[in-house]
């Protein structure tokens, strides 16, 4: 019994291997690398990688070894759904050998909602609703040029400009919340397609402002611009513009 004890002990100070049960939470479509640390193995193979509804998708990787590290880097291709993947390896050496299984979680962000942060999301999902329909209220009555009954301007606003930053606020606005919203979806919406539509209507979004943002930018410089001109002009004695 002693002896067994003795090499128990061996064997966890000389032969020991540092895994983990589950991966950080990966990206769905992206590169995933794939690892285990191994002290004093002369191998260490991945024997399968399975998809979340436990079919093998990849078997017999041969890992690529870097000290104690070993890892296999798996091509976005194989990541094509949302869930828990998991892999298995077989590490040791010909005296002793150990094996075992890894969950890799995955999301259309490469994020896991808990229910706190999911608590967090829809607090700040109801001010910034509700800050989007104040200024949606609002907007009407802001700062604008008086016109007569044929619509030609009788007296410049200086803060006119307040209508296109009030524009720009709802837009970002609106992002927020589709953000906000996909993220929601995609973590609790098991078919995942109504998180993915909407996660992907923000993109649309994030892209349309590399357009939406210098033209605005413009806007806002030309509208105070026109202004300044139409003061000027105004108290020249210019009756309408």
């Amino acid at each position: 019994m002693g002896e067994k004890v003795i090499y128990l002990l061996f064997f966890l100070l000389f032969f020991s291997f540092a895994s983990a049960e589950s991966l950080p939470t990966h990206q769905i479509e992206t590169d995933l690398t794939i690892y285990q640390e191994c002290f004093n193995c002369t191998y260490c193979n991945f024997t399968t990688f399975k998809g979340p509804d436990g079919s093998n998708l990849l078997t017999n990787m041969v890992a690529t070894a870097s000290d104690t590290h070993y890892s296999y880097l798996i091509n976005s291709g194989n990541i094509t759904e949302q869930g828990t993947y998991r892999y298995c390896y077989n590490c040791g050496s010909a005296a002793d050998a150990e094996s075992g299984c890894i969950d890799v979680p995955v999301t259309y962000t490469g994020q896991e909602l808990n229910m706190p942060q999911t608590i967090i999301y829809i607090v700040i999902l109801v001010f910034l609703s509700f800050l989007l329909f104040y200024i949606i209220w609002i907007y009407p009555s802001l700062p604008n040029h008086s016109t007569n009954s044929d619509g030609y301007v009788i007296s410049a606003n200086s803060l006119a400009y307040l209508r296109p930053i009030a524009l720009g606020f709802m837009w970002i606005l609106v992002q927020s919340i589709t953000y906000i919203v996909a993220n929601i979806s995609v973590a609790y919406i098991t078919s995942g397609f109504l998180g993915n539509f909407i996660f992907g209507i923000w993109q649309i979004m994030m892209y349309a402002n590399l357009v939406i943002l210098p033209i605005w930018i413009v806007w806002i410089i030309n509208d105070i611009y026109k202004t300044a001109k139409l003061k000027e002009f105004i108290e020249r004695g210019g009756n309408s513009f």
